[in-house]
């Protein structure tokens, strides 16, 4: 269903309670007016000498005409008797004293059988007629009036033809007319009721017309708004929507250009992933596979051996271990390396103890150090070491540099750790990795944190490596905005510093 529809079908339906309020009022208002007129009716028709009759004959008085305003004698002047009115003939309003005061014989037969015209009756304080003829006042008028009330209108209907009665309170309290009740019959008009429908009709036709008419333009915008986005999806939100306006299609454009733009950047992390994590399957395939190939050698000459009795040859063994070692780290690296590219807000950020996971570094690192015959010792402070970031990246750049430290190493060498609070601020931490081993040369060092860089004597000890420890460790170090440092001590060897801010 289209917009312009739906519009149309809500108008119409607005419409119908507008129509029937509108007819309700109408109904309102004419019953109103008519109950005032026939108010107005009974007090000029008292005040022009119906009281005077009333009192002279309570028995006969009622009056039952077409005029609105019957014909009767002048007011009566101030003190004054009440002046007689010239003989009528017997056709006249007055018909001498055998007649009620009314209209002639030819008029009441011209008003029809169901009463047509305005018909008066008069009552005393008891609420009773002294006229026989005079109908018993409703119930309804009478609940009002004894209530004290000074008039009463209720709907009256005979021989289905509508009409009203209005009981009213005079200030003649004592005597026959202390109330009055009017009776009328409610004019046919039909041309008005002809005049409310096309009035109603013409409402209504002119809203549709002027909500069809304005929603044009607005059918037009959100077309051409969805063709934008359409556009925009097809070019993977690279292309904006225009935003036209300021009113809501134009809000409706920005807010498409904001989700837009969100999404566009969900799907390039996405993609980023996607491309780490087939890197990261390259990669494990690659630089897996070399010391795996190894290791195989390793442990087929030991099996070989076995089987012929002879005694294991200590360095295949420890070869053997080694690279079961670095197959681990690398494992590991290339899992750091995964989580680092795919998004600088995958660190999981909390406080991290450092002489904690300095220990396990170093637990973790003593059967790699004894089997290589290296010395590996670290040095902690006595009260825990508290920063701020995520301790699986942390603990991970820790043991690259430690495992370069043991495996770039000479046999008998020596690898220590010590982490202390910096002597130039007490809010900072630091973290040195010394090594006796050949080190680095000078016109290496401003490359060894290039990713996949490998200097000559590491490329001549360890020909299978992956050049991402030391790139590793820096870039979780940048991320933590902590500061990694290479030193060559006067004795030899490498010294790695790590230097941060403490909680």
């Amino acid at each position: 269903m289209t917009l312009r529809v739906r519009l149309a079908l809500a108008i119409g339906i607005a419409a119908i309670p507008l129509v029937l309020c509108a007819a309700w009022l109408r109904r309102t208002i004419e019953t109103r007016t008519f109950d005032d007129a026939m108010r107005e009716y009974a007090f000029a028709t008292m005040d022009a000498g119906g009281r005077e009759r009333c009192e002279a004959d309570p028995t006969r008085f009622q009056i039952d005409g077409i005029s609105p305003r019957p014909p009767g004698p002048p007011r009566r002047p101030p003190n004054g008797p009440i002046p007689r009115r010239d003989p009528r003939p017997t056709d006249g309003m007055d018909g001498g004293p055998d007649r009620p005061f009314g209209p002639s014989k030819p008029e009441r037969e011209s008003i029809g059988a169901a009463g047509r015209g305005t018909r008066l009756f008069a009552y005393r304080a008891d609420f009773t007629s002294a006229n026989e003829k005079a109908p018993p006042l409703p119930s309804e008028l009478l609940a009002s009036l004894r209530s004290g009330e000074e008039s009463a209108s209720m709907a009256w209907r005979v021989e289905e033809r509508d009409g009203r009665r209005v009981a009213l309170k005079t200030s003649w309290t004592d005597g026959p007319c202390a109330f009055l009740l009017v009776e009328r019959l409610m004019p046919e008009t039909p041309g008005g009721a002809r005049a409310f429908t096309l009035a109603t009709t013409a409402l209504v036709v002119g809203l549709l017309l002027a909500v069809l008419l304005s929603a044009g333009p607005l059918v037009r915008r959100i077309r051409r708004l969805t063709g934008d986005v359409t556009k925009s999806a097809a070019s993977r939100y690279a292309a904006p929507v225009p935003e036209s306006g300021r009113d809501e299609i134009g809000r409706l454009a920005r807010a498409f250009n904001e989700a837009g733009q969100e999404v566009k950047g969900h799907i390039e992390r996405l993609e980023a992933r996607e491309r780490t994590l087939r890197e990261f399957v390259s990669n494990t395939t690659h630089d897996v596979a070399i010391p795996l190939t190894v290791l195989q050698g390793h442990l087929t000459a030991v099996r070989e051996a076995h089987e012929a009795g002879r005694p294991l040859d200590e360095t295949e063994v420890r070869g053997a271990v080694e690279e079961s070692h670095y197959i681990a780290c690398l494992l590991q690296n290339l899992t750091s390396v995964a989580k680092l590219e795919a998004s600088a807000d995958a660190l999981e950020r909390r406080q991290v103890d450092l002489r904690a996971l300095l220990e396990r570094v170093i637990s973790r690192h003593k059967p790699v150090a004894r089997g290589a015959s290296i010395a590996l010792e670290h040095s902690i402070p006595a009260e825990p070491l508290l920063v701020t970031g995520d301790v699986t990246l942390l603990e991970q750049a820790i043991s690259n540099v430690v495992h370069n430290a043991i495996r770039y190493n000479h046999p008998g060498g020596h690898v220590a750790a010590v982490l202390s609070i910096a002597a130039r601020d007490p809010r900072s931490f630091e973290l040195h990795v010394v090594d006796d081993g050949p080190g680095i040369p000078p016109d290496e060092l401003p490359h060894v944190l290039e990713r996949a860089f490998r200097g000559r004597d590491a490329r001549t000890r360890a020909p299978h490596g992956a050049g991402l420890g030391l790139h590793i460790a820096d870039d979780v170090m940048r991320r933590h905005g902590f500061a990694m440092a290479f030193n060559r001590p006067e004795t030899g060897g490498l010294e790695v510093t790590f230097s941060g801010p403490v909680v």
